[in-house]
Order: structure tokens, then sequence, then C-alpha cells
């Protein structure tokens, strides 16, 4: 279960990770958390990654082509950065985008920027979803139980914070106040 606790001052849109039924199978308590960041729409997604699937440089760094070769002469990089973006698409040419949701009729992606062991202090957040008390709790509560015999007590107390924020552990629903946040497009 993923749930979406605020946004850091880098303007990334911080989320927790926890998984109530891998934890009982396990008897281990597990908590990590991460970061997405640079919302685009799929038109602009794409017409950046048209933009980097156009150069020499950017198939030069993935090894696809070596210096200079008469051959790079015959490469016509539109027409490869066109089928890269028809065949695979451009969610991983700039970054690793996700589909979020949709907002004001148009789709929205966001950037994969950090995961794993992820806490941020609270200094680091700019806007915080959750109640500070809850926020320190749930740090307190990772510090001391990641990896560590599964308590009763945990489990409960994790369960009774992803019923209380159920809203934030939808991705549309965080989308939005994420937006209006970092006051995208204003």
């Amino acid at each position: 279960m993923k749930m979406y606790i605020g946004v850091t001052n880098d303007d990334e849109l911080l989320y927790i990770e926890w998984d109530k039924v891998d934890n009982e199978q396990r008897k281990t308590f597990s908590l990590s958390g991460g970061t997405y960041r640079d919302p685009k729409t799929e038109a602009e997604g794409r017409d950046e990654a048209r933009k980097v699937l156009r150069t020499r440089d950017y198939w030069e760094d993935l090894d696809m082509i070596k210096g200079e070769s008469f051959l790079n002469d015959y490469i016509n990089f539109d027409e490869v950065a066109e089928y890269v973006l028809n065949s695979d698409g451009w969610e991983n040419t700039n970054g690793e985008y996700s589909h979020f949701g949709e907002v004001q009729n148009e789709e929205i992606y966001l950037s994969f920027s950090s995961y794993g062991q992820h806490q941020e202090k609270k200094e680091a957040i700019k806007e915080l979803w959750i109640s500070e008390a809850d926020f320190k709790n749930i740090n307190s509560l990772w510090d001391k139980e990641h990896l560590k015999p599964l308590k009763e007590t945990s489990l409960k107390y994790m369960s009774s914070i992803f019923d209380k924020y159920k809203s934030l552990c939808s991705d549309e629903e965080a989308l939005i106040k994420f937006l209006k946040c970092i006051k995208w497009r204003e």
C-alpha cells in the first residue's frame, strides 16, 4: 500500500509504502518510501523525448553508435526518434515516468525520483498532509522496527494510519494536491 504524505522543499511528491500482508507473512516489519517529481503531460513528455532521441549524443551515450563513422551520416535521427516513440513510448527516455491520472482533461505523468529507505526530515517538507504526530510516530517506528520481528501493535498502528488517510492512498487525489502545492502551470 502506498500513501502520499506531502511535498518536499524540492517539489517532490513524498510517499511511504507498507504491505500489511507481506509484513504478516514474513513476520517482519518493513516500511519504505520514495518520491516523484517533474509533472508532464503526455504531449510534453513526447516532445522532450523526441528532442533527445534526435541527437547523436544520446545514442553515443548508450553505446549504440561509436565515434565517427561514415555510416553515421546515413542515420536519420528523426526517423529513429519516431520509431522509438511509436514502439517503446517516451516514458523511459528522460527518466522513469508513470501515469498518475487526469487533471483538467490532460493525462499527467510523474518522474520516479527515489525509493528505499527514503525518510525526509520534517524541515525538508514544504507541505505535510498527515499530522506532525503521525509523521513522527511513523518515522520513529521506521527507525526502531524496520526489518525487526513484527509486533501486533506496529501492525495495528500502520493499519490505522492507512485507514485514517485513505484519500492519500489515491494517485489521482495526491496528484491534484501535489500540482496545487507546487503551483504547476500558475
